[in-house]
Parts: structure tokens; sequence; C-alpha cells
């Protein structure tokens, strides 16, 4: 377990793994992260919004958050915050405060540079969610996921024990009698 308690958060290796190196565990979290995160994938997700009558903006928005955190101010979403507010101050106790003349500087380089990043994908994520938008074919969208699963449940292995059995006898009665009220009524 690593010594540093500055680094159990939700982005640090702290405990070795059992196969992998260091190196190769925080690849594999990245790539991960990547892969969701991808604009294929925002895309794909949007797309789903849109074709199930869902607010795209609220995907836009959330995207926004976990797309922009990991990379610009390399922290979780749920650790982030509009603005990082830094002192020279609250350092490491073995390291020693930082001089004004070179703290001050960077610190607003690095707040412009992250608020200019922000911008531009902010920017490139309203382009994409205005394209999903104005698509007129938005609700024919259509992919696994959104495919309606017909009766495959009942092929599934899970159902197939004799408790699972019972159950489905039971959703189809509940289902006939249903169906049963509303042509009578």
């Amino acid at each position: 377990m690593d010594p540093d308690l500055n680094k159990y958060d939700l982005d640090h290796v702290t405990v070795a793994h059992l196969n992998m190196s260091k190196a190769e565990w925080e690849r594999a979290y990245k790539l991960a992260w990547d892969t969701y995160y991808s604009w294929e994938h925002v895309e794909i997700i949007m797309r789903r919004a849109a074709a199930t009558r869902n607010n795209v903006g609220k995907i836009k928005t959330y995207a926004l958050c976990f797309k922009g955190y990991h990379p610009i101010e390399q922290v979780h979403p749920i650790e982030g915050g509009a603005l990082r507010l830094k002192s020279r101050h609250e350092r490491r106790p073995h390291l020693p405060v930082e001089p004004a003349w070179l703290f001050y500087p960077r610190y607003f380089v690095e707040t412009a540079v992250k608020a200019m990043r922000w911008a531009t994908l902010a920017i490139r994520l309203e382009r994409l969610a205005r394209k999903v938008k104005n698509d007129p074919r938005r609700l024919e969208y259509i992919d696994q996921a959104l495919t309606p699963v017909i009766n495959e449940v009942e092929s599934l292995e899970l159902y197939k024990t004799r408790s699972s059995q019972a159950f489905l006898d039971q959703r189809r009665h509940v289902e006939e009698a249903q169906k049963s009220k509303v042509a009578a009524g």
C-alpha cells in the first residue's frame, strides 16, 4: 500500500495489482477512461438520447464534466470544481514555500491555459450536440443498446432454474390478465 495518503483518491494507484505493474494498471485506467469518453462514444450517447427523446443538452453537460476533468485538471470529475484555488503556503511540510514572483505567474498561466482548454471542449461539444439535434433522422437512430428485446429473456441460462421458471410463469399470468382486462374494458 502506498504510504502517501494524498494519493488515496479516485485517480491514483495505491495498492499493487497481482498481475499488472503500476504502469500497466495506470495505462488500463487511462485507456478505459479515454475509450468510454472518446468523441465517437459521446456522439453515440447523444444520438441515443435524441432517439429516445431525452435531453441532448444534459448529455452535453455531463460529457463536458466527465470528458474534461480527467485530461484538463487531472482529477476525477467528482473531485473537480469550477475554479481550482491554490495557495503558495499550502504545500507539504518538507517543501519550502514558493516565492510569490514564481508562484503567481505560473498559477495565472496555468489557469488561463485550463480555461482555454475548457472553452475549446465546450465549443466542440456544443457543435456535436447541435449536429445530433439537427439531424432529420435523429429519431430513427438505433444500435444494439436500443434494439428491443423480444422474448429473449426466457432463453437465457439464468432463467432455466425452477424458481426462475415459476417467476416467468407468474409474469405471463399477470400479463395475460392485464391483456384480458384491457380487451374487456
